[in-house]
């Protein structure tokens, strides 16, 4: 796999993480299909961003680059992030759907307590991202 492959992925996965936050902004009562419609999403960016990072990022990686080691270390932390979230968000969805908090529209306590949690890791994440992606992009154009 060539850099301007990863590249274009990567770019893509950002399309995608970005379409299932906004889908999950909109949701104001969210039903089951939303929450599959967002999780689906999220899950499409998380694999597009892994093939360049396991396909050629990680094994070309130059290691006596601090550039690259920082993309690298960004990267790898906001891989392992969002994939933790997408199975927390799973969680949750088999947890609200198991309990019926869909069909009544509703949240219990435990509920309100993991999407603050999903929102705040969410934020964590999108930093880390975002730097990972603007790193990326310097060493692109760089070399």
């Amino acid at each position: 796999m060539n850099p301007t492959t990863s590249f274009v992925l990567v770019t893509l996965a950002g399309v995608f993480y970005a379409a299932g936050v906004g889908y999950q902004m909109r949701m104001r009562e969210p039903a089951a299909k939303d929450a599959l419609v967002h999780l689906g999403l999220t899950g499409t960016g998380v694999v597009l961003n892994a093939i360049p990072v396991f396909a050629l990022m990680i094994p070309a990686t130059d290691w006596s680059s601090v550039e690259s080691v920082l993309h690298a270390t960004l990267g790898l932390v906001a891989l392992a992030m969002i994939a933790v979230l997408v199975l927390i968000g799973t969680g949750l969805f088999r947890y609200k759907l198991r309990s019926g908090l869909y069909a009544t529209r509703s949240d219990d306590a435990f509920t309100r307590k993991v999407r603050r949690i999903l929102r705040r890791g969410g934020a964590v994440w999108a930093v880390a991202w975002v730097a990972a992606y603007l790193t990326g992009i310097g060493l692109y154009l760089g070399g």
